[in-house]
């Protein structure tokens, strides 16, 4: 046998094991674990759209694999595409011999190039072990399918704005959504923009039910067939159709899922879709009555613009034992892969990107894996499971997800990352970042475990980074969550609720353990009207509205049986709660919601307390300190505070006289004032003896302060004892409306100060956030039958600096499957008092942290 015949046998047994440099892609077999390497796929094309191309010879050159079919942009539809040098031209042949298809055949496509269109492989079946594949060949970036069409022939209507005729758009407006120019996504005409005052957002003059809108800043414009988009609640963003225009009201189409919020700052809107929106480069309108679409664009004629014309890029209905791998999906209205009711279905280094609607769309299938792909830049949500029984997500990376308001779809469930539904369904060792609104949301018998989530609540609030509504069996653990943003423009809420994990209403029988959650704008941990949930183990910190919170005011008797135990809880300011509890309920109500005990508290820079109202005599215990929350409900056993207090401002200098008239009793009472009879105020041996009286609401003592200086810092600093249990003092400076009560009119966060039964000095920190020129001092106690005495009572200005929270606190964390070892650049303690010098290691377990406290 001559050289050159056994070297091409031993090239084509190479290419049979798939070891060929231009063979078909490495992919597991039938029967393989898929691989566990990074998410992503090195060989996919850049951003540009344009994969690198190889030779045409080198490609048409390889040897033909058994039971394949070939796609090149070079091939021939006559041809009969069982050979690359046979190959088939375009995915509207393949589509032709798709019913052919059968157990153990492939579909392979030409790395590096371009395939226009769609493929529907509805009602494809291979056989288990013999998956019917569909993928790539050759060498290069990994072959395009693309939704996308050229636009061209644009003639200039005004300045920078530019008009093009366009035959292939949907026959209804809002079915196009997907424009790129330049290979990036441009977003529809908005007025007001983004960047302008309340985030874009205006607000309306009137509303009449949900047909019609009244603003007087919409007059001068008729903006029939624009969109109106309108926050509706928290948590929804509608898009709704204006069929005619009058002055300044609109009458709208259908499709309000809410009534319009009568409430003040609720229910913002602005418009798109319009011309007179347009104004910033890349910015597009579309009319599907005129069949014109018009493009803001500087520097002279479009050029590489393209549109978004193909529904669905890959069709699985009832599809069985199909395998995708080394494929980018692009350009896709609806969805770049959908199915229902299919089975066994693979996908493996797929990326899908630049979806008008949805990236992976599956409903009731079973035994799908989505195993080191990539999912990114959809306009609304990247990956649906629903009903789907027994399926795996690992190792994937979702980025990019919905982060465009009025892009997404109307109504709720949109602007999501992830929702999971079904029996034994895994979402493990995933990377989600950059979201609009939900990153995960877990749905019955799932299990969300080992992720990265980082950078979400963009657009939308009222949710969390892994989310869960009338669920059961649902398992959370392990997971790095992180950046919860939110933003309450445009709505009347005080609140982003914006969580790092949220157990919403009728959720029951599920565990929430060792995850790590770090500076979220809402709670760490909140559970809504959820029972038998346990709350294990977690680290939670720096949350900006309180490290756990757990809440009934919607579904009264719903709280019940819950466990917060062997958690670790650092707050950053005083405006967090270690624990927040609100609900319409009486006392019965901490000890029907279930058991916190052994949890570490720490709040380095503030003054920690619980926010609990509704309990107690009326509501005179809605701020507790830990102690008082243990001597009151029988809560946290075994709880404790970690023993770290750093002063959050270094004084170098007091620019002013004391602002308290009389604060040191020398006169009586004068200067001194409560808004409650049967609250008593004597001075006995130069102090004031505070006894708050019985009547309802917040009683509190004040003193006029004078003109207080938004930004400026203010140190108070005063002697006292309680004659009793130990109370808390609640201090923060207010306005001086005299129809305010305690909780109203303030100009600082509240601080609440532990008070010891022997005489002890105690110092405050305030920084006012709005000037006010008539401010008061107020004062409460947190038990009314514990009379408080206060002495020496001083509030100056001072010169001061902060303390940076994140240069004294610092926590770890390890996004890695294997330990890795952290080097300390200087001295630190742990929570349980271990010292750590600099220049010594430190090792972090898998998705696990350390928090640690500076030692100067």
């Amino acid at each position: 046998m001559s050289r050159h015949l056994t070297f091409l046998l031993l090239l084509m047994l190479l290419v049979v094991l798939g070891l060929g440099a231009c063979g078909p892609a490495n992919v597991p077999g039938p029967a393989e674990t898929p691989p566990t390497e990074a998410p992503g796929n090195p060989d996919t094309p850049d951003d540009s759209g344009t994969p690198e191309k190889p030779s045409a010879t080198v490609c048409r050159d390889l040897p033909a694999e058994p039971d394949s079919y070939y796609l090149s942009p070079n091939g021939d539809d006559s041809a009969d595409g069982r050979s690359p040098a046979t190959a088939w031209q375009t995915l509207a042949r393949l589509q032709q011999a798709v019913p052919d298809l059968g157990p153990g055949e492939s579909v392979l496509l030409e790395r590096g190039a371009i395939f226009p269109g769609s493929l529907n492989l509805n009602g494809v079946r291979g056989e288990a072990g013999r998956p019917v594949r569909l993928g790539s060949y050759c060498e290069g970036a990994a072959p395009l399918i693309s939704g996308f069409t050229p636009l061209a022939d644009w003639r200039e209507v005004r300045s920078n704005v530019w008009e093009t005729d366009c035959p292939d758009c949907p026959a209804e407006q809002q079915d196009l959504n997907l424009l790129r120019l330049s290979g990036e996504l441009q977003p529809l005409a908005r007025w007001p923009n983004a960047d302008a005052d309340n985030e874009g957002y205006l607000t309306y003059d009137s509303f009449s039910n949900r047909t019609e809108l009244r603003d007087d800043k919409l007059a001068g414009v008729d903006w029939s067939g624009a969109e109106v988009v309108v926050r509706t609640r928290p948590w929804i963003l509608d898009r709704v159709s204006v069929l005619s225009s009058a002055g300044g009201t609109l009458r709208l189409g259908a499709g309000l899922s809410y009534d319009f919020w009568d409430e003040p700052g609720g229910s913002g809107y602005f418009m798109q879709n319009h011309p007179a929106a347009l104004d910033r480069h890349g910015e597009w309108v579309f009319s599907s009555a005129q069949g014109k679409l018009r493009l803001y664009h500087e520097g002279g004629e479009p050029a590489q613009v393209e549109l978004g014309t193909v529904p669905v890029l890959l069709s699985l209905d009832n599809a069985q034992h199909i395998q995708l791998f080394d494929l980018v999906l692009e350009g896709a209205l609806s969805a770049a892969v959908s199915g229902e009711a299919c089975h066994d279905i693979r996908l493996s280094g797929v990326e899908l990107r630049q979806s008008g609607t949805k990236g992976v769309f599956l409903t009731d299938c079973e035994a799908v894996e989505i195993t080191a792909s990539r999912i990114a830049e959809t306009f609304d949500n990247a990956l649906t499971l629903d009903g789907c029984r027994n399926c795996l997500v690992t190792e994937n990376e979702l980025d990019n997800i919905a982060t465009v308001a009025g892009m997404g779809q109307s109504g709720n469930g949109r602007y999501l990352g992830v929702l999971l539904g079904g029996p034994d369904t895994v979402f493990e060792y995933n990377t989600v970042q950059n979201v609009g609104y939900v990153p995960v949301t877990a749905l019955s018998n799932t299990t969300v475990r080992y992720n990265v989530i980082d950078n979400f609540h963009l657009v939308k609030i009222d949710g969390g980074g892994v989310y869960t509504y009338a669920a059961s069996n649902v398992n959370i653990h392990h997971n790095l969550i992180s950046n919860g943003i939110g933003s309450k423009i445009a709505t009347p809420w005080d609140s982003t609720s914006t969580n790092g994990i949220y157990i919403d209403q009728r959720t029951r029988d599920s565990r929430i353990y060792a995850n790590v959650i770090s500076y979220t704008s809402g709670s760490g941990i909140k559970i809504h009207s959820s029972e038998n949930i346990d709350v294990e183990a977690n680290t939670v910190f720096a949350a900006s509205e309180a490290a756990t919170e757990l809440i009934e005011y919607v579904e009264p008797g719903k709280l019940l049986n819950n466990t917060v135990k062997d958690n670790l809880f650092v707050t950053e300011t005083s405006a967090d709660y270690l624990i927040a509890a609100p609900t319409p309920g009486g006392r019965e109500y901490f000890e029907n919601l279930g058991v916190f005990k052994n949890n570490v508290y720490c709040a380095p820079f503030a003054n920690p307390f619980i926010f609990q109202p509704w309990s107690g005599q009326g509501a005179n215990q809605m701020f507790v300190d830990l102690a008082t929350w243990q001597r009151l409900h029988g809560q946290d056993e075994g709880s404790s505070l970690c023993q770290y207090d750093y002063a959050p401002y270094e004084v170098s200098e007091v620019v002013s006289d004391n602002l308290i008239p009389n604060g040191g009793f020398a006169e009586g009472t004068d200067g001194w004032f409560t808004d409650l009879a049967s609250t008593t105020l004597e001075v006995k041996g130069g102090q004031l003896e505070l006894r708050l009286g019985q009547g309802e609401g917040q009683d509190h003592l004040y003193a006029e302060l004078g003109a207080l200086t938004s930004g400026a810092v203010y140190r108070l600093s005063f002697e006292a004892a309680a004659d009793g249990p130990t109370p808390s003092l609640k201090v923060r400076l207010r306005d001086n409306d005299p129809e305010a009560n305690f909780w109203d009119g303030f100009l600082t966060p509240l601080e609440l100060i532990s008070i010891s039964d022997e005489t002890a000095t105690y110092e405050v920190f305030f920084k006012p956030e709005r000037d006010e020129a008539n401010a008061r001092l107020s004062l409460g106690v947190s038990d009314r039958d514990v009379p408080v005495y206060l002495d020496n009572l001083e509030l100056v200005e001072v010169e001061a600096k902060a303390q940076s929270f994140e240069e004294r606190v610092m926590l770890e964390v390890n996004p890695e499957k294997t330990s890795q070892s952290l080097q300390l650049k200087a001295d630190y303690q742990d929570i349980t008092g271990k010292l750590y010098s600099s220049g010594s290691s430190v090792t972090l377990e898998p998705y696990g942290s350390l928090v640690l406290f500076r030692r100067d």
